[in-house]
């Protein structure tokens, strides 16, 4: 007689949202605008056929766009809001199949973003105001996903030799978050230097100030302890 033991795995497998962000790279979100589109995509070992993956979503919050990525990933428009559950079900797969909950937010006025570039007597800077489009658009990429976005309200200039040479210093940092006031959004201040190694930095209530405009990360960082 010949024995043999064999062993019993059972796999559950898990479908979460990306936690972390880098710009152009698939993100599955927590959330979406009513009429903004998301990706949603899952990773599968060579033993599953796309051809056996059937997408579906449960409460009509959201949508597929027709035609819009294989099986593997599905593009989704919002619908209304409310919370939304997108389910990828597999063929032969025995168990609860991966899930994505995710809230679909009503459309909302965007919040004003008030630029400001601390030059020399010369007019040099830090930065460049036609990064800003592009820097926006990667933040509220990233924001959207809690039902916030935003939008540039403005771009000005100031020539300051002082603030420009000692942009370090937290005496001339406190005196540029307080230059300007009264602008109901948020401020960013684009400066030469913060500190060593340091990108960016918030002042609550005051305003951030960035050492570039090239850095959606950065701003979305700051913006997030503002």
């Amino acid at each position: 007689i010949v024995t043999r033991q064999t062993e019993l795995r059972v796999i559950t497998i898990i479908a979460e949202p990306v936690l972390s962000f880098d710009p152009g790279a698939p993100v599955n979100p927590s959330g979406l605008f009513v009429g903004g589109s998301a990706t949603f995509q899952i990773t599968f070992s060579s033993n599953v056929d796309e051809d056996d993956v059937q997408w579906s979503v449960a409460n009509g919050k959201a949508a597929f766009v027709f035609g819009s990525q294989g099986t593997a990933s599905r593009v989704v428009v919002g619908l209304a809001p409310g919370t939304e559950t997108l389910t990828a079900n597999i063929t032969h797969y025995v168990g609860p199949p991966p899930q994505f909950t995710f809230e679909v937010y009503p459309d909302a006025d965007p919040i004003a973003v008030h630029f400001m570039f601390i030059c020399d007597n010369n007019g040099n800077h830090a930065g460049s105001a036609s990064d800003i489009p592009s820097l926006i658009a990667d933040v509220n990429y990233i924001y959207r996903q809690v039902g916030i976005r935003f939008v540039r309200a403005s771009v000005a200039y100031t020539n300051n030799n002082f603030w420009y040479q000692h942009s370090d210093s937290n005496q001339v940092q406190m005196a540029i978050v307080n230059s300007r006031t009264g602008t109901d959004g948020l401020e960013v201040y684009i400066v030469p230097n913060i500190a060593t190694n340091v990108p960016g930095r918030n002042y609550p209530d005051k305003g951030i100030l960035m050492t570039g405009t090239g850095s959606a990360r950065t701003l979305a960082h700051e913006i997030g302890h503002e």
